[in-house]
């Protein structure tokens, strides 16, 4: 709605073809997505203490969405009254299929085969 297309007529592609082509209102939407998953990170961070933070499925393959994510991230390092060890923002290795790998895995493991 933000960016003037009812919301049923809008998809991932579409969305990140308009980031990607500066559209400034789905870059705003980015940056403010992107902020929430900051946060929880950051609160992630704060508890348990993980050196890496692996971001998959189909959104990981949208360099836009990871920058975004490690800038938000930084601009609440920088403004912590404490220090926090920052952790590093990485892409799965397996991307989209990232969740049936683990999936399977789980399902090895299940059954003695892992």
């Amino acid at each position: 709605q933000a960016i003037g297309v009812p919301p049923e007529s809008m998809d991932g592609v579409k969305f990140f073809c308009d980031v990607n082509h500066g559209v400034p209102e789905a870059a705003l939407i980015l940056r403010q997505y992107a902020d929430e998953i900051a946060v929880q990170i950051f609160n992630f961070q704060n508890l348990y203490d993980p050196d890496r933070f692996a971001i998959g499925g189909g959104i990981s393959v949208q360099p836009a969405f990871i920058d975004a994510i490690r800038d938000q991230l930084g601009a609440l390092y920088a403004v912590c009254p404490y220090p926090v060890r920052q952790a590093e923002i990485t892409v799965c290795r397996y991307q989209n299929d990232a969740n049936l790998y683990g999936a399977y895995r789980c399902f090895m493991e299940r059954i003695g085969h892992c």
